[in-house]
């Protein structure tokens, strides 16, 4: 994966990482929504979309739901995953990732698999 990354990135492709926290670009809303969340697989580059899910502050989030919403603490701030709302998020409107969340994949993958009936 890392010869790929560095292969892209050498032909001036921008590459990215699952599980990579960006900043949410929409100033609107970004007090609510604080950070975006790559779930895409690694190996699709290229694309000028990624599929993110929202991380919403803790309290402008109603009712999470343990498993489909887990939270995280990213820079200091928690953050809870609204994974219904995934969705495609133009790459070029994306800054460097702040964040990786690698670390929490087990809850990542649980809380879509469960929205995706895959558990």
């Amino acid at each position: 994966m890392v010869a790929s990354r560095l292969l892209l990135t050498c032909l001036g492709m921008r590459t990215m990482a699952r599980f990579d926290v960006y900043r949410n670009p929409d100033t609107k809303d970004a007090e609510h929504v604080l950070y975006f969340l790559d779930v895409q697989n690694d190996h699709l580059q290229g694309f000028k979309t990624r599929v993110l899910v929202p991380l919403w502050h803790k309290d402008f989030l109603p009712h999470p739901m343990n498993e489909l919403n887990p939270a995280f603490i990213v820079l200091g701030s928690t953050v809870v995953m609204d994974t219904p709302a995934l969705g495609a998020v133009a790459v070029n409107a994306l800054k460097p990732a702040v964040v990786n969340l690698g670390t929490q994949q087990l809850k990542i993958q649980n809380a879509l698999d469960i929205l995706f009936g895959g558990y």
